[in-house]
């Protein structure tokens, strides 16, 4: 057809993020990630179970693509905490040089 490659968006988004020196954190790093945000943030008793219990939730908010500066606004307690919590997930990775993959969809 055209004589390149086929080039899933997929691959084309973490060629672009390694442009920028960044990479997709992998699978237990996003978790011990989210689980030092998650004991920081929320401080429950539980750490561990709270943490898998917020997984799809902060995903979705990456997928969403709320910024940092929605949390002010945003009256309900709860959701606040939980942009509050990917707030602190999402800068955590970005020291590391790392995002989360449902940023990079």
């Amino acid at each position: 057809m055209l004589g390149v490659p086929p080039l899933s968006l997929e691959r084309a988004a973490h060629r672009q993020l390694r442009r920028r020196g960044l990479l997709v954190a992998s699978e237990l790093t996003r978790y011990r990630t989210l689980r030092e945000a998650v004991g920081t943030v929320l401080a429950p008793a539980d750490v561990e179970g709270t943490t898998r219990a917020v997984t799809a939730t902060v995903r979705e908010v990456l997928r969403a693509g709320l910024e940092d500066e929605r949390i002010a606004g945003t009256p309900a307690a709860r959701a606040r905490q939980v942009l509050e919590l990917t707030a602190s997930y999402r800068r955590s990775l970005l020291e590391r040089k790392l995002v989360d993959p449902a940023e990079a969809q």
